[in-house]
């Protein structure tokens, strides 16, 4: 398999709570096959069509560019009804501090996320969990006291 552009593993892993390389090449195959190409282009496909872990994916290889364009596509989807959509977006838009993720970071941290039985294939329960690590790193690193 050629080179990717770093965006590209990011995205998978950050999908993953625990993975190798073995199924990182897998997670990325399988997407190829699905979706033809792992381009900046058909991820922003990808977050208009598609749902689940693929749109999350999609999310999260966006958000690593940490462009303005990705800052417009990703707004959108703070308000998403998946609930693993709505904190991917969330959370490539905190690391670039955009100022409009704040009360969705906030909201994070008190959310706990999904029910216990998820079915085979999306997000498990224990992704969310590591997420609130993350988003109360996010947030120190902004200084957002979140205690009141």
């Amino acid at each position: 398999m050629p080179t990717l552009p770093d965006y590209v593993a990011y995205a998978f892993r950050a999908i993953q709570v625990i993975s190798t390389e073995e199924w990182l090449q897998e997670d990325i195959e399988a997407f190829q096959e699905r979706w033809s190409s792992v381009d900046l282009l058909t991820f922003s496909r990808v977050l208009q069509q598609a749902q689940g872990d693929d749109q999350m994916v999609a999310a999260f290889a966006i958000g690593h560019t940490r462009s303005a364009w990705a800052r417009d596509l990703l707004l959108p989807f703070l308000q998403s009804d998946d609930p693993g959509v709505r904190w991917a977006a969330a959370l490539s838009l905190g690391e670039m501090k955009e100022e409009r993720a704040r009360p969705v970071l906030v909201q994070m941290l008190h959310e706990f996320l999904p029910p216990p039985y998820t079915p085979l294939g999306e997000v498990g329960p224990d992704w969310f969990e590591v997420r609130h690590m993350h988003v109360a790193h996010l947030l120190g690193r902004w200084g957002v006291n979140v205690i009141t």
